[in-house]
């Protein structure tokens, strides 16, 4: 069974910053157990939005 292409949008300022914070650890466990997968950071609002639709466009076929 393959993994589904993975794309994971990130919100640093999520939860007052405690995503920011959190997020090298929880990109470590992605690297650990997955091959290939692409993230993107978001630096602004509505952009979230716009980044999975590129991700989409670009083959990902799980968006977290």
């Amino acid at each position: 069974m393959s993994l589904p292409r993975t794309h994971v949008i990130v919100n640093p300022a999520a939860a007052n910053g405690r995503c920011g914070e959190l997020w090298p650890g929880i990109r470590a466990q992605f690297d650990q157990f997955l091959d290939s997968w692409h993230f993107s950071v978001t630096s602004g609002p509505w952009q979230a939005p716009i980044m999975v639709r590129e991700a989409i466009l670009q083959g990902a076929e799980l968006i977290i």
